[in-house]
């Protein structure tokens, strides 16, 4: 183990039920979340990459400590300008996490935060708040 929680959120087919900010919209798109981690020598993009050894049945706290990507799989998501999405997430021990988006016009976006810059995305209940990147194009 590196000894390092390090979460890397990869939204590499889209995101649905954790980013609405609407809760009837969250209810009404399932989503699946796919645990891989980083083996030691590969960055996260060359495990995204691979698109696999993925998990989808096995809880992330069952797999110790060390560096994933977590890939939240759900049909596409539009999003409206005037209607802004937020991925949340519990708050667990780590010294970073970076998200990427993904969109059905080739465009990508990310967020990264560290332990430092934690105040920035941190809500009441230790949840993060990340906000969703408008584009015209639908998240994948």
């Amino acid at each position: 183990m590196r000894g390092v929680l390090q979460l890397l959120f990869a939204i590499v087919l889209g995101l649905a039920a954790l980013v609405a900010s609407d809760p009837a919209r969250a209810e009404s798109r399932p989503f699946e979340s796919c645990i891989a981690p980083i083996p030691a020598g590969e960055d996260a993009g060359q495990v995204i990459a691979a698109s696999q050894g993925f998990d989808c049945a096995t809880s992330q706290n069952q797999l110790g400590s060390d560096d994933f990507v977590v890939a939240l799989r759900f049909a596409p998501l539009d999003i409206h300008a005037d209607d802004p999405l937020v991925l949340r997430m519990s708050s667990v021990w780590m010294k970073r996490a970076k998200v990427h988006f993904r969109y059905a016009d080739g465009g990508q976006a990310e967020f990264d935060f560290n332990s430092g810059e934690i105040a920035r995305v941190l809500t009441i209940g230790a949840v993060f708040e990340v906000p969703v990147p408008y584009r015209a194009a639908t998240l994948e």
